[in-house]
Parts: C-alpha cells; sequence; structure tokens
C-alpha cells in the first residue's frame, strides 16, 4: 500500500505576506537599478533598465507570483515617476515590459517549458523566448507613441537609417543580455521542490577562482578584461559547473564589462544622448550567451545520457557513470531500484545491500579498474547477491573505463547493473537438467516430428543396445508399426492417444541389436514451440526385462511347486473354479480327487529326504502322464500338500470315476526303481474324491468333501479310494439347518410347557403336574416332543432346553404356590442333561433365583436307563438334590434292564411303572403280574409308585386294587396349557372321573398316543 503524503496547505495570508515581501524585495532592487542610472547619467528609460524590468516580470511569470505583479507594475511606474520620468513615458515602459513578458510566458506555456532547464530543449525554449520574443518586444518602446523624442527619433531615423538600426539592436541586445544573465541564475538559484541543485565540480571550482582573479585584476589595474581570457575561462567554468554557478559568472563578466565601459567611455556618449557602442553590446550580449550555449551543449549531452540510461533501464540494465573529474558517481534510476541503495559520494557507498561475501569481490574490482594503466584490462566482471527487498537477488556487475587523462588514469568509468536471477535459476535449472539427462537411470530419447531421433541419453543407449551415433539421425524404432503391434497396441491408436491428450504410456517388446528381447515401459509426450508448433516427441524408457522376469518368477513361486513343477493348491483352486464354470455351462461331470501317498513320512525316515523329494517327483511325473487329454479338454493335477496331490477328472458316469480311480492307485502301486539302494520301493495310496453335479458345492467345499472322503479310506486301512455320501451330507445339513430352527424357537418364544395331572386315586386330590414340552410352530401349528427331542438328547442345545424347562417350571410352581394352590412340578431329564458335569451347579442357581423352600415343589424324573449308566456319580447326584428338597423318580420303570442291586443303592422318591404294562393290564395277565411286581418293589425299597397310562376308570379300580394308589393319564386328563390347570383342578376335586369327562374347555386337543419324551 502506497502512502502518499498531503501536500502542506498554503494559507490565503502566507501567500499575501510572500507576494508583499517579493514586491517589496523588487521594488528596492528597481531602485537601486534607477540609482545606477542616475549614477551612470543614464535616462531612466535606457534599455538596461527596461531590460531589468522585463526580467522582472517574466521571472514572476514563470514562478506563478500572480499577485505580486501587480504591485510589481505599480512600484516600477511609482518610481519611475520619483526618477522624472513622464506619466506617459513611465505607464508605457511598464505595459511595455509587462506585455513582453506575457508574451514570452504564453509562448514557454504553450511549448511545455520545464523551469528545471536541464534538458537542452528548455535551454533552447529560454533563448528563443528571451532573444526572439521579449527582447524584440522591449526594443521597441523608443518608437512607441507619446513618449518624449519619438518625433525626433522617427527623422533621426529616417535619415540615418543604419544609425537607428544599430539603436533598436543595441536595445535589443541589452534586453536579450538582461534576460540570458537573470532568467537562467533566478530559475537555476531557486529551483522547484523536490528537485536537487546539482553541487559544483573541483574543474567549477578551479575555473571560478580563476575567473575572480581575473576579473578582480582587470578592477584594480583599470585594464578591461582580456576578450580571449574571460572567454576560454567562461567555457571552461560553464562546461564544468551547473547552471546557476555559470550562470553568476557570466553575471559577474557582464557586470565588470559594463562597468568598466561605464567609467571610462559611457559617460561622455550619455551626455550626447547617443546610445552606447554596439560593440559593447556585442560583448555583453556574447558574455551573457556564452554560458548558455555551453549548458545547452551540456543539456544535449545530459540528455543523451538520459536517453542512454533510459534506454538501458528499459533493458533491465541498471547505469552508473562516474567521472574522475568530479569524483561522484551517477546512477540511473533502474540500478537504485537493483541495488535497493540512491548511492552516495563514492563507489562502494552502493554496495550496502549485498551479501558480506560478495561486497570485497566487487570493491577489489573497481579498486582495480581505477589503479589500472593503458595497458591492463579495460572492464571487470563479478556476479553478486544483493537483497534490497527482503529475498536474495543475483546481479551481474559490468564496469570498463571509457576514458582515460593525459597520464593514462582512469577518467571516465562506466558500470553496468543487470538481475541475472531468472538467468541464474535458469543455468541451475539447465545444469540439473543436463546432468539428470546424462546420468538418470532411466533412458530419454527425443525425436523431431517426422520421428527422426534427435537426442538421447546414456540410459537410452545403455537400454536400445545401441551406440548414440548410430542412432542419431534414424527413424525411432519405438513407434514403428510392426513393434507396436507385436506389443498389443494398435498403431492408430497411439497416434491418436498422442493427438488427442499429448501423451501416450504402454509397455513395448523390443528386441535390442544384441537380439535380447527386452520388456520396456515407454511414455510419450509433445514438446509444443510458444506458437503451438509441434517440436519434438520425447520418450521416456523404463527396462523392465528384470522385473518382470521376477515377477513372472514370483507368480510361478505362488502358482507352481517348485519341487515337482506341478500347480500348488492356490492355483488348484482357481483351475478347479474354471473346470466347475465349464461343467455347469457344457454339463459334464467332474470327479475332484485329493490323493496322499501311504506311509510317505516313514519312507523319508528310513530313505533320507532326497530320496523322499526323488520320490515325489518321480510319482507327479507319472500321474501327470497318466492324465487324459483330447483337444478340448485336459485332466488337472496339482500338488496341494507335502505328500498329497489334488486332480480334476472329467468323465461321463460314476462308473467311469471309480475306474479312473483304480488306474490312479494302480499307477502308484508301480515299483519305484533307483530312488534307494537295493530293491525298488513299492508304495500305495489313499484316495478320497467327490462328484460333481451330484455333489453341488462350491470349490472349497468339494476340496474339503474329498478331504473327508479321504480321511474315511485311511481310517478303513488306506490302499484304496472312496467317494463322498452325498445322501449323508444332506441328513447333516438337514439336521443342522433343524437345530438352528430350534435355537431361533427357544429365542423367539416359541416353546412352551403344558401340564399333565397326578392324582390320588383313592381321594380324588390333585398331587401335582408332570411339565410336558411343546412347540408351537407358526407355520406346522403344536408338535409334540417326539418331533424335536431326538434331534436335540446328544447336543448342546438339548442342555440348554432342558434348564429352559426346569426354570419355567419353577416360575410356575411359584405361581401356584402364590395363588394358594402348592402343586409339586416334575421334570424330565435327559441322560445328557443329567450327567453334564455342572448340573448341580446349574440347578443350586436356578433355585437360588426364586424364593426359598420352593426346591420341594420340585421333582426331576430320569429314565431307569439314564440313571443306571453310572450309579456313583448318580447317586451323589440325588443326595445332593435331595439335601436341597428336590425329589427324584424313576421313568419308565420297568422296560430298562437293571440290576436291582443298583436300584438299591438310587435314593429315588418314586418309581413310575411304564404305561404299556398299564394300558394291557386288565386283558393281559402277564402286565397285570409285571404291575404287581413294581408295587411290591417300590414298597420294599421305601419309595412311592405311580401308574401312567390310565385310560379309564377300570385302570383306577385295578390299580387300588394292586396297592397303587397314585396314577396319571388321559382318563384322567391331558396335558394341558398352564392358565387351565386351576380350572382343572377345582371341576376334578369336586367331581372326580377317571374316564376322561371332566368339562374343562382344552384350546389344543392332544392325540391319544403314547406319550413322548
Amino acid at each position: 500500500m502506497t502512502v502518499r503524503l498531503a501536500r502542506p496547505v498554503r494559507h490565503a495570508s502566507t501567500s499575501i505576506a510572500r507576494s508583499l515581501a517579493t514586491a517589496a524585495g523588487v521594488t528596492v532592487l528597481l531602485y537601486l537599478l534607477l540609482r545606477l542610472t542616475q549614477r551612470l547619467q543614464l535616462p531612466v528609460d535606457h534599455a538596461w533598465t527596461q531590460a531589468g524590468l522585463l526580467s522582472l516580470f517574466l521571472i514572476g511569470l514563470l514562478r506563478g507570483h500572480w499577485l505580486t505583479l501587480p504591485l510589481l507594475g505599480l512600484s516600477s511606474f511609482v518610481i519611475l515617476r520619483l526618477g522624472g520620468v513622464g506619466t506617459t513615458a513611465a505607464l508605457a515602459q511598464v505595459l511595455n515590459a509587462g506585455l513582453a513578458a506575457a508574451a514570452a510566458h504564453a509562448f514557454l506555456c504553450r511549448q511545455e517549458f520545464k523551469q528545471s532547464i536541464d534538458e537542452r530543449r528548455d535551454q533552447g525554449l529560454s533563448l528563443v523566448a528571451s532573444l526572439g520574443i521579449a527582447a524584440p518586444l522591449v526594443s521597441l518602446l523608443p518608437l512607441m507613441p507619446g513618449l518624449e523624442g519619438v518625433e525626433q527619433r522617427w527623422v533621426s531615423w529616417n535619415e540615418a537609417p543604419a544609425e537607428g538600426g544599430l539603436g533598436l539592436l543595441f536595445r535589443w541586445a541589452a534586453a536579450s543580455t538582461a534576460l540570458t544573465l537573470s532568467l537562467p541564475l533566478a530559475l537555476s538559484l531557486t529551483p522547484r521542490p523536490g528537485t536537487p541543485r546539482e553541487p559544483a565540480s573541483t574543474g567549477a571550482v578551479a575555473a571560478s577562482l580563476a575567473l575572480t582573479l581575473c576579473l578582480a585584476s582587470s578592477w584594480l589595474l583599470h585594464w578591461p578584461p582580456l576578450p580571449a581570457l574571460w572567454l576560454v575561462l567562461l567555457t571552461l567554468l560553464a562546461w564544468q559547473s551547473p547552471p546557476w554557478i555559470s550562470s553568476l559568472a557570466a553575471l559577474a563578466v557582464a557586470t565588470s564589462l559594463g562597468l568598466h565601459h561605464g567609467i571610462h567611455g559611457l559617460q561622455e556618449t550619455m551626455e550626447h544622448g547617443e546610445e552606447p557602442s554596439f560593440e559593447m553590446a556585442c560583448e555583453l550580449l556574447a558574455a551573457a550567451l556564452l554560458p548558455m550555449i555551453v549548458q545547452l551543449m551540456r543539456a544535449g549531452q545530459r540528455q543523451q545520457l538520459q536517453q542512454w540510461q533510459t534506454l538501458f533501464d528499459a533493458s533491465g540494465l541498471g547505469l552508473m557513470h562516474w567521472r574522475a573529474s568530479e569524483q561522484l558517481p551517477r546512477f540511473s534510476l533502474r540500478w537504485q531500484a537493483l541495488s535497493g541503495s540512491r548511492g552516495g559520494k563514492d563507489l562502494q557507498q552502493w554496495l550496502e545491500h549485498a551479501h558480506p561475501l560478495d561486497r570485497p569481490r566487487v570493491a577489489q574490482a573497481q579498486e582495480r579498474l581505477l589503479e589500472s594503466e593503458a595497458d591492463d584490462a579495460q572492464s571487470e566482471s563479478v556476479e553478486l547477491r544483493v537483497r534490497p527487498a527482503g529475498e536474495w537477488r543475483w546481479l551481474q556487475w559490468q564496469a570498463r573505463v571509457m576514458a582515460r587523462d593525459t597520464y593514462g588514469h582512469p577518467s571516465l568509468l562506466v558500470a553496468s547493473l543487470r538481475d541475472i536471477t531468472g538467468l541464474k535459476v535458469a543455468r541451475e535449472r539447465e545444469q540439473l537438467s543436463a546432468h539428470l539427462f546424462q546420468n538418470v537411470h532411466e533412458g530419454i530419447l527425443v525425436t523431431d516430428p517426422l520421428q527422426r531421433v534427435v537426442d538421447m541419453n546414456p540410459g537410452a543407449c545403455t537400454i536400445l543396445g545401441r551406440e548414440r551415433e548410430t542412432l542419431i539421425g534414424s527413424a525411432c524404432v519405438l513407434v514403428d508399426p510392426e513393434v507396436l503391434r507385436f506389443s498389443g497396441h494398435p498403431p492408430d491408436a497411439v497416434a491418436e492417444a498422442l493427438e488427442q491428450h499429448g501423451q501416450w504410456e504402454g509397455p513395448l517388446r523390443l528386441r535390442n541389436a544384441q537380439g535380447l528381447t527386452r520388456m520396456l515401459q515407454v511414455r510419450a509426450s509433445l514438446l509444443h514451440d510458444e506458437d503451438g508448433l509441434l517440436r519434438y516427441h520425447v520418450f521416456t524408457l523404463q527396462d523392465r526385462t528384470q522385473e518382470e522376469w521376477q515377477q513372472s518368477q514370483l507368480v510361478r513361486q505362488n502358482q507352481f511347486d517348485d519341487l515337482t513343477s506341478l500347480p500348488n493348491q492356490t492355483s488348484f483352486v482357481s483351475q478347479l473354479g474354471q473346470s466347475l464354470e465349464l461343467a455347469r455351462r457344457e454339463g459334464f461331470m467332474l470327479c475332484v480327487c485329493n490323493l496322499d501317498l501311504d506311509h510317505f513320512a516313514t519312507l523319508n525316515e528310513r530313505h533320507g529326504r532326497a530320496a523322499g523329494d526323488q520320490t515325489l517327483i518321480e510319482m507327479a511325473r507319472r500321474l501327470r502322464s497318466s492324465l487324459r487329454r483330447t483337444e478340448t479338454w485336459t485332466d488337472q493335477m496339482a500338488r496341494i500338500g507335502g505328500d498329497g496331490f489334488g486332480l480334476i477328472l472329467r468323465c461321463r458316469s460314476e462308473d467311469e470315476a471309480r475306474l479312473a480311480l483304480t488306474r490312479l492307485l494302480d499307477v502308484v502301486r508301480a515299483p519305484l526303481y533307483d530312488i534307494a539302494p537295493g530293491s525298488p520301493l513299492h508304495l500305495s495310496a489313499s484316495l478320497g474324491a467327490t462328484l460333481f453335479p451330484q455333489d453341488a458345492s462350491d470349490t472349497e467345499t468339494l476340496m474339503r468333501h474329498a478331504a473327508h472322503a479321504l480321511y474315511r479310506v485311511k481310517r478303513s486301512g488306506r490302499d484304496g479310494f472312496e467317494l463322498f455320501d452325498t445322501d449323508k451330507r444332506q441328513r447333516s445339513e438337514a439336521k443342522v439347518l433343524a437345530l438352528g430352527r430350534m435355537q431361533e424357537a427357544l429365542d423367539l418364544g416359541e416353546l412352551r410347557l403344558h401340564y399333565q395331572p397326578k392324582v390320588d386315586l383313592r381321594r380324588g386330590k390333585v398331587l401335582g403336574m408332570e411339565a410336558l414340552l411343546r412347540w408351537h410352530d407358526p407355520e406346522r401349528g403344536l408338535l409334540l416332543p417326539g418331533h424335536f427331542l431326538p434331534l436335540l438328547e446328544h447336543t448342546g442345545l438339548g442342555v440348554r432346553i432342558g434348564d429352559w424347562v426346569i426354570e419355567q417350571a419353577l416360575k410356575q410352581a411359584e405361581q401356584w404356590a402364590s395363588d394358594g394352590r402348592p402343586l409339586r412340578v416334575a421334570v424330565n431329564v435327559t441322560a445328557r442333561h443329567l450327567q453334564s458335569p455342572d448340573f448341580a451347579q446349574r440347578l443350586d442357581e436356578l433355585l437360588a433365583r426364586h424364593r426359598p423352600g420352593l426346591a420341594r415343589l420340585l421333582m426331576l424324573e430320569v429314565l431307569e436307563s439314564a440313571a443306571l449308566a453310572d450309579v456313583p456319580a448318580t447317586q451323589r447326584l440325588l443326595e445332593h438334590c435331595r439335601s436341597l428338597g428336590v425329589q427324584f423318580a424313576l421313568d419308565d420303570f420297568g422296560t430298562g434292564y437293571s440290576n436291582l442291586s443298583y436300584l438299591k443303592q438310587l435314593p429315588v422318591d418314586l418309581l413310575k411303572i411304564d404305561r404299556s404294562f398299564v394300558q394291557q393290564m386288565l386283558s393281559d395277565a402277564h402286565d397285570r403280574a409285571l404291575v404287581e411286581g413294581v408295587i411290591g418293589l417300590a414298597r420294599t425299597f421305601g419309595c412311592d409308585v405311580i401308574a401312567e397310562g390310565v385310560e379309564s376308570g377300570a385302570h383306577a379300580q385295578a390299580l387300588l386294587a394292586l396297592g397303587c394308589e397314585q396314577g396319571q393319564g388321559h382318563g384322567i386328563a391331558s396335558a394341558m396349557p398352564a392358565e387351565l390347570v386351576p380350572l382343572w383342578v377345582q371341576a376334578f376335586e369336586r367331581a372326580p372321573d377317571f374316564d376322561g369327562r371332566i368339562g374343562v374347555p382344552m384350546p389344543i386337543a392332544e392325540p391319544q398316543t403314547a406319550r413322548p419324551r
């Protein structure tokens, strides 16, 4: 952000005060000029007076002192009147000077005159305005009408035109002298703000002293100044000094000449009213014009130098010139901008922003030039770093001695400064690019638009196997159509990619000069010039031959077995997937085999690992040679383990598959020679297989099924084959699905408990309930345990469901007890559930979740066979449960083959007579005897007995007659939901019935079949 300084405000009072002060000063000056005129006994309307008045008016106009001009005119008029000049003459003299000054000012303003008069044009304009406009106008004052003696002047000039013309010429010379003396002096002594005043050089000071000595000596000795001497000195002074010094010197010379002529020759001439001699005017005019002419020449030289500096600035060059006579370096604006310094009084000060390491080198180079002789080097060049505005930039300093004095010492030194930061960066980039081009590992090849090789780096020569000289100018082989087609790239597609995208990349297979095929990764790009025209094709080459070989080796290692060169298991899985797709599409059968050599570990231990490896190699060769091959199909083989092989055989039927498997086993049984010293080796193999699409599984499942079949072969004695049993698999899968469905039923709350009453046959009272499991399947309805319990009997899910049944039974018993009807609930426990190691612990945890004393309302019923499977463990468990208050019953007693001595050891509370005995006891004397025996046995063991299968009142009467007072069955009641139990109990105890006639509504009628567990 540029901050502009505000201009100081000029108040009206200040301008008026300055105008009054200027007018007072001018008045005093006019008064002194009038007194000088009177001292010289000149008329007040003399040319010198008029010339001085004109100069004052013109300087006031140029400086813009508009308020001073009226005061200047008024004061001039008053002074002229006081000097004895008539009113008309005084007024004419003031107006004449004002009009002449106004005309010159208008001319200068129209020509855009610069008051600094540094340029040649401005100095020329000042001479034209002074000599051609103001001086001629003011010299016509004696001829103006109304002035005293004007008629006499016209008559004398008519009679003597030459003398009149000389008079006019004298007045013009006087006015010109006054203007050329005063105007440059006034403008240079009071420069405008911001314009520096040029200092005086050593030569100017010397010339000024010499000229002063000359004028002083002529004044003291009353000698006229020698024209040759003062002309030479004044010219020298004007050439060596600025305008204000040369103007002062010219004024001094003119004053000295004027005083000399005025003292010795002017007085007598003026007594007769004559004008001074024309020679005197010319001498004075020469003294005034000489500095102006010299300054005009200097301005031309400065302007030419300024033009060169502007040209250098436009081209980015900063310029400095140093003259021995001035001892002051001059810097162009561009130099100041580049160096960050405005220079100084010596050649070292501009280096203030240079790098400390570069500053001494530049100073030493300057010193060498200044101390050099004519035979020494005339120029120096140094690259330096400068930080003018926060960042370092590279500059090039070049200096040259342009002139020498008579002694051979440098008198003019010219230096240039150029910003080479971009060039330096470009040079470094070029060096870096050249270094990379020559040393980069990748190959770089450049062709022209016609695909002729222009250049290439050593990397490209190495990759292509050719010398650089043999390729330069030849056709580029990388874009050869045959090479592109051989690599799988249509030439038209490559050309289209380059045209549309400006680049193309792809692999190429290229045969080098040595005949070796190389795999190259090629990237082609286009390089255009500034006009968008194609100049070069640039190809970068990377040799991927070694990488391709390593990749192929890695692929081979990943897909093939190193020892046998057969595909490995990963590759076999891929081949099997492809074969399955083909089999589905064409509808043929596949035999997926898993072959394992028998007792191969023993062979390794006995004959060594080398013999084992040789055996595998030979066996792989034999098996591979035995595979069938057609034009459209080849059987596949792979090594899938240490001594295992996988095979994929195509066949038309299961019988054909069996024949193929037999043939493979015969190949393995053939003796192996030259493997181990001594007799040949005899090996056998176990082979498991599965057939697709009979076994319509995925790849991994087929391999697993073949492995299962192989395992069964090894278990059955090895040296054979077996096909995977898909029917058994389907049954296993159905079982898994059913178990999953049961787990889902348990999680979704589809399992329910129904309760079948146990009653006192004699008193007609309800003793308890037996909890029976039901499954409310949303699709199949109510399912009895026979549909799902056999599936769960030997699974962990059966144990979980058993725990759930005990938990639900305890909750229901607790609910009935809270309602005032404590009923003992019996729960059937399976053998796996009872024999689980933590059964007692889980039972304790279930009981602990309910109120104390609830254990006496729980009875666990176990089958006779389950209880006698491990009598000591069952005894400990029963004793633990009885300590908790839980009772035990032996279910279906009499159906097993129990040893009565074992039964004697079990602390059971209840024996349950199986329903098969009870249902036939009325018609079969043997069943009646068995029932009677069980009742007597229970009485002997000291436990209660209950009969299942009470279907009618006759069964109840017969049981009571045999001494059995407890019973349950469909004649009493079928299993019912828990919410119907209280209603049924009330109805039964109100009117006991053993023929199933109690009218309690049943939501679901259960079939009258044997109760499944």
